[in-house]
């Protein structure tokens, strides 16, 4: 994830950085309610002084028993769906079969040339995003890049 900024400072500037332990989890109309155990030494005087109701952005990273970061299955999914939609756009018979079969055509008035970065477009343009790096956070998107790798993989296994 790239810096988060907040007005004229980055999050990290602003964060309150602490320790806790999961301890219960249950939902209510307005939401999931988590209830965290910290322990009194790494509470941040900051949060215990805020008002109730006050808003915060919160990053939870899970810890394993060495205290390291553990990589989540969503995100390990959302790296890899990036790294092989890059792989696949520099693929020349990726590229061929996208325009031939998906039939993306590039906006009105461009140029219809087959490249990485015309291939690129036409991938984000089927999985309704902006850039190939959303497929790491955005979950329906990767489920429709993954379909249409499952087709390509069809088409050759067809040896087409």
């Amino acid at each position: 994830m790239g810096k988060r900024k907040l007005g004229n400072m980055e999050a990290k500037d602003a964060a309150l950085i602490f320790e806790a332990v999961k301890v219960s989890l249950r939902q209510t109309k307005d939401g999931a309610m988590l209830t965290l155990a910290v322990h009194p030494n790494d509470f941040p005087p900051d949060l215990f002084k805020s008002w109730v109701g006050t808003r915060y952005q919160c990053v939870l990273v899970e810890l394993n028993d060495q205290g390291e970061p553990v990589v989540t299955t969503d995100s390990k999914e959302g790296k890899e769906a990036v790294a092989r939609a890059g792989m696949l756009c520099r693929d020349t018979n990726f590229q061929h079969w996208i325009f031939a079969e998906v039939r993306w055509m590039p906006a009105v008035g461009a140029i219809a040339e087959i490249s990485e970065e015309s291939t690129a477009k036409g991938v984000c343009n089927y999985c309704n995003i902006e850039s190939r790096s959303e497929l790491k956070t955005n979950q329906w998107a990767r489920e429709r890049f993954n379909l249409l790798l499952t087709e390509y993989n069809k088409h050759r296994a067809k040896g087409l």
